[in-house]
């Protein structure tokens, strides 16, 4: 895609970081998604409208990070979360749902480990491609010893089945990033 350096626009519009979310979100407006997947670029005019908007979704992945690293055991996980949530700069009606999150997160972890053999390290939000043109995504891909990678989204809502044409996109352009991160062993599967 082309895209010229628009009169109210000011940064670099060479690089790109597209992530999975933007393939699934392709068929929205166009310069919405021509200005997300240019880190570089912003309007002249804007401004965030909400500085202190949380972001539950956010503070959900960084206590999981902070639990799957510290090699928190299932049966320590409902007071570690509780322990980190209540000591969490964030809103007491966010609470409740960020410990819901974080344990239904970790108690997947643990249910997808014992099936494949066990996860033996992850990276998060990781990137594939030269600095200028890169893809990427958001949430964490696992690896086990023998080369099993797993990708897993997270967002808010649920899960739903059958996916649409949208999760067919994300997990396609996540399974790319996940079998290009370069850590672990070699990619066997994705």
């Amino acid at each position: 895609m082309s895209f010229g350096q628009p009169l109210d626009v000011v940064g670099n519009v060479d690089r790109v970081k597209v992530s999975a979310t933007d393939v699934a979100n392709a068929d929205g407006c166009p310069r919405h998604l021509a200005l997300k997947v240019r880190p570089d670029v912003k309007l002249t005019d804007w401004r965030r409208q909400f500085a202190d908007t949380p972001f539950p979704l956010g503070d959900a992945l960084d206590l999981v990070h902070r639990a799957l690293r510290q090699n928190v055991e299932p049966q320590d996980s409902v007071l570690w979360v509780h322990d980190r949530v209540e000591s969490a700069p964030v809103h007491r009606l966010v609470r409740p749902y960020l410990r819901a999150a974080v344990q239904n997160a970790l108690e997947a972890h643990w249910e997808l480990s014992d099936e494949v053999g066990g996860f033996t390290d992850f990276v998060r939000n990781p990137e594939i491609g030269p600095p200028d043109r890169q893809l990427t995504v958001w949430g964490f891909v696992h690896t086990t010893d023998d080369g099993v990678r797993e990708v897993r989204r997270y967002r808010i809502g649920s899960a739903h089945a059958p996916g649409d044409r949208s999760d067919l996109a994300w997990t396609h352009t996540a399974a790319r990033v996940g079998a290009g991160a370069t850590f672990g062993p070699s990619v066997q599967r994705v």
